[in-house]
């Protein structure tokens, strides 16, 4: 396995990009902002235009589509697709897929879920890119 990073990419401080196992490769695509402390385990899809903030970690072959923001803290759980435009809240735990567009986090020790996000993301990757 090996690992692909795309342009424009900003890799803070202490942050560990895995290698694929065995086949396949680690994938980080073009404009993409990760954070010091961030922890990218094997297998694992970044798409373009994502923001992962500080001590986020993507777990074995999780995946984000385009135009992603994840909070600080936030842990992406094993082969769980977070989709385009969605929000990962602050310290989540996200244990099955995003839909597309949506927020997904803890609030007061439960989950919240509600649709309008996409207008977050975007003005937030425009800010940076």
């Amino acid at each position: 396995g090996g690992t692909v990073i795309g342009r424009d990419v900003h890799i803070g401080d202490q942050v560990t990009v895995a290698n694929a196992l065995f086949e396949g490769a680690v994938t980080i695509g073009d404009h993409c902002m990760i954070d010091n402390f961030c922890y990218i385990a094997h297998n694992c899809v970044v798409g373009r235009n994502c923001i992962l903030t500080a001590g986020v970690r993507l777990m074995g072959s999780s995946s984000l589509e385009d135009s992603v923001y994840v909070a600080p803290q936030a842990v992406v759980l094993n082969k769980v697709v977070v989709h385009e435009e969605a929000l990962v809240g602050t310290a989540a735990m996200v244990n099955k897929d995003v839909p597309a567009g949506r927020l997904s986090g803890r609030i007061e020790g439960g989950l919240y879920s509600f649709e309008g996000t996409a207008e977050i993301v975007v003005v937030i990757t425009e800010y940076y890119f």
